[in-house]
């Protein structure tokens, strides 16, 4: 920032400043804020301050010192706001624009990060819920969100288990989140299936892009049986044939073969 006064004045000036509350970047954590050819007197935890113009001096820089951390926090600002006249010469005045007064400087990031899933606890209709980890690589100052898609698996989204959200949130500071899978408890025999989910997009902070672990898959195992039953028949020979009706107690999700096998038979097959 550069401060003038549009005339030198005999003796020091001082000038009450603010950091204005809108202020993205958090001071002292973000860096630092210094004068040059000015004597700066600046309270970076509560925002206010003075700037001070030595006798003879009509300008003077406030710096500000980023801090190189490694933190993915996207473009931020500072701004600071000339407030009042404290002491000096009282025919010096603050200007009367307010845009003046204000001056915003853009603090860029120079970090970036990268999304990745991992696969968690293994479902099962009995009522294990599966899990997975969504991570972040570095810390995000702001909520990183993540979209999603669950229908790479075996299962299907929304019939086997409760829909997944489109988006997992990880929160501000925070390196991961949990990703829930419900599964669904029906009555229909099934082979072990699995849940797959693939990560497909950040939004929030244009630093942060999804990583080269993109897809995880759970398996997912039923707790259903089913048993056969086949009933008796009395047929006449008049009739022709003789029909066996063959019976599941549960339905099944995929074509099952029978083997079968004629005992105790006291009836001779045609030859």
């Amino acid at each position: 920032f550069i401060v003038e006064l549009t005339a030198a004045s005999s003796t020091a000036t001082v000038v009450q400043i603010a950091i204005d509350p809108s202020t993205t970047a958090e001071s002292p954590d973000d860096g630092d804020i210094t004068g040059t050819d000015l004597i700066l007197d600046l309270d970076l935890e509560t925002g206010l301050g003075t700037v001070t113009f030595p006798a003879g001096v009509t300008s003077g820089a406030i710096n500000v010192i980023v801090a190189d951390d490694d933190i993915v926090e996207g473009t931020e600002t500072v701004i600071l706001n000339l407030t009042g006249f404290q002491s000096g010469d009282p025919q010096i005045t603050l200007a009367g624009d307010l845009a003046d007064r204000t001056a915003t400087v853009s603090v860029a990031d120079n970090d970036t990060a990268q999304v990745s899933i991992a696969a968690g606890t293994t479902a099962t209709e009995a009522g294990t819920n599966g899990t997975f980890t969504i991570s972040l690589d570095k810390v995000s100052s702001t909520p990183t969100v993540v979209n999603i898609d669950a229908t790479g698996g075996t299962a299907t989204d929304g019939t086997d288990f409760t829909a997944a959200p489109a988006t997992v949130t990880i929160p501000a500071n925070m390196l991961s989140t949990t990703l829930t899978i419900t599964p669904t408890n029906d009555a229909i025999v099934e082979a072990t299936e699995t849940i797959g989910v693939s990560l497909t997009g950040v939004s929030g902070n244009a630093g942060i892009t999804v990583g080269s672990s993109s897809s995880a898959s759970v398996n997912l195992t039923d707790n259903d049986t089913a048993v056969f039953t086949i009933d008796n028949v009395t047929v006449n020979e008049a009739d022709g044939n003789a029909t066996f009706t063959v019976t599941l107690a549960q339905e099944v999700d995929i074509p099952i073969t029978i083997d079968v096998d004629f005992s105790d038979v006291s009836a001779t097959g045609a030859s």
